[in-house]
Parts: structure tokens; sequence; C-alpha cells
């Protein structure tokens, strides 16, 4: 059996992997401020742009799960596509994030500084 490497895709502040390069090339940070509960910090965030592009079409398709989970889909079928893979085919793809299910998290920490407990389900569906 042989394993290669064909296609690849991403999706970060930087933009798609089409843009990624491009973007990291030209000196801009991409970072913007963001106001938490009492503080403002500096973050990377998904281009308003693409994240309503991800969201809209697959957000609809499997509503409910967090949104990193949204844009791994949205990676995994632009890899796909530029494989020039059919989805009948016989193969598999490696997915990978540092973060976890980020939103969820969020959503669930959220409740406990708010409320001092968070429901069972935070443990399951945030690892």
């Amino acid at each position: 059996m042989d394993i290669s490497l064909v296609s690849l895709s991403s999706l970060s502040a930087l933009g798609s992997h089409r843009k990624a390069a491009e973007n990291y090339a030209n000196g801009h940070a991409y970072l913007t401020e963001v106001q938490t509960h009492a503080d403002s910090v500096w973050a990377g965030r998904i281009p308003a742009e693409m994240r309503e592009k991800v969201l809209s079409s697959i957000g609809e398709e499997y509503p409910g799960l967090d949104e990193t989970v949204y844009f791994a889909i949205w990676c995994a079928r632009e890899a796909v596509a530029a494989a020039g893979w059919e989805s009948t085919g016989d193969f598999g793809l490696n997915l990978g994030s540092s973060r976890g299910a980020t939103g969820l998290t969020e959503t669930y920490h959220r409740q406990f500084l708010e409320s001092g407990s968070v429901g069972t389900l935070a443990s399951p569906s945030t690892t």
C-alpha cells in the first residue's frame, strides 16, 4: 500500500490556503481587537466573508455542530475537489486541530462564569 499527500486545504485568519501565502507575504498581521468579558485582546479570526460562506453552506447541512467542525468539513471538501477524487473512491482524510471544539468550550466556560456550573455534556462535546 502506498500513502501519499496529493492535496491540501486550510482556513485561517490569513484566509483559505489559496490566499494564505499571498496574505502572509504582504506583511499585514490580520489580527483584530476583540472585547472579551473584561478585557480587550488581539485575535486572529477567520475572515467574515469566508466564515459566512462556510457556515451558510455546511451549517445548513449539519446543524448544531461546533463551528470548527464546519471549517474542517469545508477544508476536507476543498482538498478532495483539488485532488480530483470522486466521493465513491477509496481514500482517507487526516483532519487536525490543536484547539478542539473551541466554540463549545467558550460557550460552556461562559455558562460556568455566569452560573457556577455547566451541563453534563460540557466534557464529552469539547474533547
